[in-house]
């Protein structure tokens, strides 16, 4: 499950409508597999060489505030410890905030009057994952699907594991896709539902450097085989 802090709309409007002298905006791609977060590392240690090159002429103290605040994000084992495809870094030199991204982004280091934040439009207009709830008498299963991984399955804590598991008479329920016949798998969705919703709200906190949320949905389907 990919770990993602989703800018909110007013996370965008407080980014947008800040100004001053050296507002820094970084991207680049990551990965989540967190043996592998090395590379990016140092990818994102040299966005920041390209970023203070383009400082070279404003307030050094300045310029060493930022510098400071940045690698000290190169070297948080916390911070890559969890990470997701993308990674985007908005830093002033009072502070800085970090958004992690579903989607890959080309690497890039703005410096300006203002943040850029064209790159994040596509990520809060566009949904970028999904959670397909798997629904038949005799299995339940969650998975994730996204535009940028494989889909997998969700291991959820106290997920029914069938129908007689959620207080339901199976025999009243057969694995047919008409809705006609959905009515006897609610008491199964339901519990279903309420177990997967937990887990997702569990696994979708904002990273120690930014606040955000998930941008997914939690879909239900009754199917007719696993």
């Amino acid at each position: 499950m990919l770990h993602v802090d989703i800018p909110t709309r007013a996370d965008l409007e407080e980014l947008i409508q800040d100004r001053g002298p050296a507002r820094v905006s970084l991207y680049l791609p990551t990965t989540p597999l967190t043996q592998q977060a090395q590379g990016d590392r140092i990818a994102l240690k040299n966005l920041i060489g390209d970023a203070l090159a383009q400082l070279a002429d404003h307030d050094k103290r300045e310029v060493r505030a930022l510098e400071e605040m940045l690698l000290d994000l190169v070297d948080d084992d916390e911070f890559w410890a969890v990470q997701a495809n993308g990674l985007a870094v908005f830093a002033t030199p009072a502070g800085l905030r970090t958004f992690r991204l579903p989607t890959r982004l080309q690497p890039m280091a703005e410096v300006s009057d203002r943040f850029h934040v064209k790159p994040l439009l596509r990520v809060v207009t566009v949904p970028q994952s999904a959670f397909v709830l798997a629904l038949t008498p005799d299995a339940v299963r969650v998975v994730e699907v996204s535009a940028d991984m494989p889909a997998f399955a969700v291991k959820v804590a106290d997920m029914p594991k069938d129908a007689a598991s959620a207080g339901m008479n199976a025999s009243t329920s057969r694995p047919l896709v008409s809705s006609r016949h959905s009515s006897a798998r609610l008491p199964l969705a339901a519990a279903a539902l309420r177990a997967a919703a937990s887990c997702v709200d569990s696994n979708t906190g904002g990273s120690s450097k930014s606040r955000g949320f998930t941008g997914c949905s939690l879909r239900a389907r009754r199917w007719a085989g696993t």
